[in-house]
């Protein structure tokens, strides 16, 4: 968690505190989930591709 939420009650109190909105809290959290997720399938990704290239073919 970028600033180490996930709750809509943090949130709220975030915007009380800052005198921001609710949504701008929520969309920190929401675009560094999104921004996790991507990394995880590029890392996921890369793995696959290396297993692929360092396999042996197997003789007919």
């Amino acid at each position: 968690m970028i600033i180490g939420f996930a709750s809509k009650e943090t949130a709220l109190r975030l915007a009380r505190v800052f005198g921001t909105s609710v949504q701008f809290w929520m969309g920190l959290q929401d675009e560094y989930e999104l921004r996790e997720a991507r990394s995880a399938q590029r890392a996921a990704r890369s793995e696959i591709k290396d297993q692929l290239e360092n396999m042996i073919p197997i003789p007919a």
